[in-house]
């Protein structure tokens, strides 16, 4: 997301980006598509934060999940947040 101050109102409205994953359910990569941010985070289904990986400046980014337990996941890029399976 992008903030922009609204001079009328003196908020910051919000731009929500729309990100795309593929493979999923996935069993040892997703790819990302859309990314704005510096870093994706990734989050078990309690909430708890299971992996950070730096973007480098990529809209493209593809991460191995090989290593992660079976289940539902939260990706999340800034205010933007998708899920996806890993089997």
């Amino acid at each position: 997301t992008r903030g922009k101050y609204d001079c009328f109102t003196g908020l910051d409205e919000v731009e929500t980006v729309q990100i795309t994953v593929y493979s999923n359910p996935a069993n040892t990569t997703i790819i990302i598509t859309a990314v704005t941010a510096e870093h994706v985070d990734i989050y078990d289904i309690t909430g708890r934060l299971i992996l950070t990986v730096p973007t480098n400046g990529d809209e493209i980014v593809t991460i191995n999940v090989s290593e992660l337990a079976k289940g539902m996941y939260y990706i999340k890029i800034d205010n933007t947040t998708a899920k996806f399976v890993k089997q």
